[in-house]
């Protein structure tokens, strides 16, 4: 009677990676750090909280160009662990009001919505 093992990836990755520090050793293999995120949504605003523990906020940055918000954490003593992750804003987000604190290791950013326009009944004339 055949017994099955349970395949184990992360074993066969670990593997192939001694094997190529082995064939190229000059070849820096290391994984990227991607910090998790949650996104919360709510009808006033988006808040995307970053775990982010061992950076200070002096590490951190968060930019904005249009609707694409980025924020980027480089640490000296530990150049493996830098990180840049990106988020697209809906439009209806007033960017101008973005803010971003900085708590126990998350990283936390409010971005309010804008109101919505008003309602403007345009006259119709004869002509």
């Amino acid at each position: 009677m055949p017994v099955l093992d349970q395949w184990t990836p992360l074993v066969d990755l670990e593997a192939i990676e001694r094997r190529m520090r082995r064939l190229f050793p000059e070849l820096v293999v290391s994984p990227a750090f991607l910090p998790a995120a949650s996104i919360d949504e709510t009808p006033e605003r988006l808040v995307i909280e970053i775990e982010v523990p061992g950076f200070a906020e002096t590490e951190l940055e968060v930019e904005l160009r249009e609707q694409t918000l980025t924020i980027k954490g480089t640490r000296a003593e530990r150049p493996e662990s830098a990180f840049e992750r990106s988020f697209w804003l809906p439009p209806e987000v007033d960017t101008t009001r973005i803010e971003a604190t900085y708590a126990q290791g998350v990283l936390t950013i409010r971005a309010p919505k804008a109101e919505p326009p008003a309602l403007r009944k345009v006259p119709i004339t004869t002509g």
